[in-house]
């Protein structure tokens, strides 16, 4: 199976960089394996649970500089399927509902954004 890739660009290229994207990213992970994190209990909330989780981000979810053209702000979030869709699917809700909102929370709402997808990729 192929890994599904969203790829986002950084807008706030002064403030931002893609370490600190990455670190981010990390930062809410071992948030997320806190019960008592606000990142876990609005985890829950959007029906992701936890404690099911496995315990290296890696398993689920990799963010890494694009390789793909010669701008290194941009930055491809990749979401790797793990021999089922419902792994697919829990890796993208944790994206969307938890990991996203952590890194717009802290670098502002406009700091990253999704690249619309061109006929091809």
């Amino acid at each position: 199976m192929e890994d599904d890739i969203i790829e986002y660009t950084i807008l706030d290229k002064n403030h931002v960089t893609v370490a600190d994207i990455q670190k981010e990213v990390h930062i809410a992970w071992n948030q997320l394996h806190d019960p008592q994190s606000i990142i876990a209990h609005n985890a829950v909330r959007f029906g992701i649970e936890p404690s099911q989780l496995p315990e290296k981000l890696e398993d689920i979810l990799s963010v890494r500089p694009s390789g793909q053209g010669l701008d290194p702000s941009t930055i491809a979030i990749i979401v790797a399927i793990i021999n089922s869709s419902a792994v697919s699917t829990v890796a993208k809700d944790i994206w969307k509902y938890v990991i996203l909102p952590h890194i717009r929370d802290r670098f502002g709402d406009n700091a990253i954004e999704e690249l619309k997808k061109t006929k091809g990729k």
